[in-house]
């Protein structure tokens, strides 16, 4: 049985690597690259070998001699300010080996290990080899091991505690439940598991397969759900799981119970608003709530969601209320949980993000005028032509190949340039202004306020805490948003040179 399932966008954090200077020679001693400390800065330069650790004033403190330096947990709210430093081994099966460093350049973990995950509770899962398995020891914020060796090859953390895996195969998982003190709880051998469902409304069961059929088991690993199925996936947004039993597929929900059968075992979750589900030729829109259907099968083929909602709410945020698209003969329709209905007439192809779609009427979006729909109160403001996307919660570009003109969610123009990129993770945006040939760059803001003229040979594309890559004349280095250079050096000759 397949399932066509909610798309989960996350970043990946790893090692961030960002294509700086595609012609530059490459930056900092030894031709190495750094990374900073005190709010990070991944850079990448096309030609480095090694990679350093410098703090915002300029200072060194890690050389640029390691394969590897990403910030550890960059992404993850309360994990510290630690930077995995990875070094090259003899063969494929140790060709990363990784160290905790600290901002000063010190090394806090006693052994190397061949990757880290952090844990919400406040730790971190380090996994090792140790003979022909691995194992996980257990840090603290510091990098001292809490736990050693537990015989896990990777473990996450539920709404009450933690669960390691290890194993696969005929011989079966070894799983092994603790609270969230570390105190064992539970120990079982199961044929099959799936820990990477995230807990729902506070419950997290898990898909475990006894002999031949599927049941799940909550965070303390007791059985939840009976085995009983030939197929099950772990449990979504509205609190529904898919499964199959003698060749039927079905939703079920916490308590086992089947509540709707899906036609052909294709379906997506809206945010827990919406079920879409489709027999491959046509699609029915149904309420999460009370999986009363909205939309029958018959109508529309298929559906869009607005997958903004699902980042906003994965950062905190409310998530908004869903609406989801669908595209008929002439147009397209748009339907929230409560039923109402907006009309696009004539749209021949639309973007949705935060509540709103870019509409373009005409197959060449490059030519053809765009509006901004919307989808609360069907209200509609021209936006030009070209192709549209939605930067941030409150931003859009539009970008006619030959101009890229930023605007807010009334329609109103912000600013105008060659190009216009989003900085991930900020209220800026990068700008290039093209005059007698040449190319250069510049930041805004949101507002458009020239934060840095377009004066930069070179700018990296991706910031997040105040330090960017540039090349300007016969110097390269690192600035702020100020225009004041942490570092720099010559264009054309390495340091050591």
């Amino acid at each position: 049985m397949k399932y066509n399932r909610m798309l989960k966008r996350g970043l990946a954090v790893a090692a961030a690597l960002i294509v700086l200077m595609l012609n530059a020679v490459p930056l900092g001693a030894a031709g190495g690259v750094f990374v900073f400390s005190e709010h990070l800065a991944d850079m990448y330069s096309f030609g480095s070998e090694k990679m350093g650790l410098m703090t915002m004033s300029g200072e060194v403190v890690l050389p640029a001699e390691h394969a590897t330096v990403y910030r550890f947990g960059a992404e993850d709210e309360g994990a510290p300010e630690l930077f995995a430093v990875g070094d090259t081994g003899e063969t494929r099966e140790d060709w990363y080996s990784y160290a905790l460093y600290d901002a000063a350049g010190k090394k806090v973990t006693a052994r190397s290990y061949t990757g880290f995950a952090w844990l919400e509770a406040g730790y971190i899962a380090a996994t090792r080899g140790e003979g022909d398995k691995l194992v996980t020891d257990i840090l603290d914020k510091t990098g001292k091991p809490v736990q050693e060796a537990l015989p896990a090859e990777f473990v996450v953390q539920g709404p009450n505690g933690f669960v390691s895996q290890s194993g696969w195969g005929d011989e079966g998982i070894d799983v092994v439940f603790y609270d969230m003190k570390w105190k064992q709880i539970k120990k079982l051998t199961v044929d099959g598991l799936y820990t990477y469902n995230p807990p729902i409304d506070g419950k997290w069961f898990l898909p475990y397969r006894e002999g031949e059929k599927w049941g799940y088991l909550d965070d303390k690993g007791e059985v939840a759900i009976k085995p009983a199925y030939d197929y099950a996936n772990g449990f979504e947004q509205g609190g529904y799981a898919a499964v199959e039993k003698g060749g039927q597929n079905t939703l079920i929900d916490w308590d086992g119970k089947e509540v709707l059968p899906l036609t052909d075992g294709y379906y997506l979750m809206g945010g827990g608003q919406f079920i879409i589900e489709s027999d491959r030729e046509t699609s029915a829109l149904i309420r999460a709530s009370d999986l009363k259907e909205i939309v029958p099968h018959g109508v529309y083929g298929t559906f869009l969601l607005d997958y903004s909602y699902e980042d906003a709410a994965a950062s905190g945020g409310s998530g908004g209320d869903w609406t989801a698209g669908a595209r008929k003969e002439g147009g397209y329709d748009f339907f929230s949980a409560d039923g109402k209905k907006i009309e696009a007439p004539d749209a021949y192809q639309v973007t949705l993000g935060n509540g709103y779609a870019i509409v373009s009427r005409g197959e060449d979006y490059i030519t053809a005028d765009n509006t901004l729909l919307n989808l609360s109160t069907g209200a509609e403001v021209p936006v030009g032509a070209g192709y549209g996307w939605f930067d941030g919660e409150d931003r859009i570009v539009m970008n006619d190949m030959e101009e890229a003109r930023l605007y807010d969610l009334s329609g109103k123009e912000i600013a105008k340039y060659a190009m216009i990129s989003s900085m991930y993770g900020t209220e800026y945006f990068t700008i290039q202004r093209r005059r007698f040939g040449q190319t250069r760059y510049g930041v805004i803001d949101k507002d458009g306020s020239v934060l840095l003229e377009p004066v930069y040979a070179q700018l990296n594309y991706d910031w997040e805490s105040g330090v960017l890559a540039a090349r300007k004349g016969a110097e390269e280095g690192y600035i702020t948003l100020d225009g004041a250079w942490i570092y720099k050096h010559s264009a054309y000759n390495r340091l050591e040179d």
